[in-house]
């Protein structure tokens, strides 16, 4: 049993899981040539919390930072790629991958976290795709939609309305 900060009382109905803090602070690596000239940007985050589980806040912190070092490969694959095309124009746009997280939901169930993930390898414009995480904030398993649905006798049913919600959004948002 955790015990709530001094000041507060705990109640049949209070959380036990209180959230002090969660912030998701930016780290951006750089590869450059020799001349200086950027050739590729590397944009990620660490998370940071204090709430009143520390072993739930260390579980959701490994995991986090193990799915930003998955994110390296990617990154190591498009900084290769820009050292190999780097033709030493000054019209060179550096590559970019970036993966920026928004806290979306923080309170004594669900700590959920929305991202996009952009990637630019020269062109018009870079490539985005969103990304997101959810973690039980009782124990800091992460949970996925299979793990949170699995009482729901008609699955179908959500999914419908999902996509009904989704289609409504289309046109505000460019979905396709």
């Amino acid at each position: 049993t955790t015990v709530p900060p001094t000041g507060l009382e705990n109640t049949d109905d209070a959380p036990l899981h209180t959230f002090y803090a969660l912030s998701v602070p930016s780290e951006v690596e750089y590869l450059r040539n020799d001349n200086g000239t950027i050739l590729f940007e590397y944009a990620y985050q660490h998370i940071q919390m204090q709430i009143a589980d520390q072993a739930v806040a260390d579980t959701i912190t490994l995991d986090f930072l193990n799915r930003v070092d998955s994110t390296r490969e990617n990154a190591d694959m498009i900084a290769q790629q820009a050292r190999d095309n780097y033709d030493g124009s000054t019209s060179w746009s550096p590559y970019k991958y970036h993966i920026y997280y928004s806290p979306t939901r923080v309170d004594q169930g669900v700590i959920s976290l929305f991202g996009t993930r952009t990637t630019y390898t020269g062109g018009v414009h870079p490539e985005q795709s969103c990304v997101s995480v959810t973690y039980d904030a009782s124990n800091g398993d992460s949970l996925t939609l299979g793990s949170i649905l699995n009482h729901v006798d008609n699955k179908e049913d959500i999914c419908d309305l999902v996509l009904d919600k989704l289609e409504g959004l289309h046109y505000q948002y460019s979905l396709f």
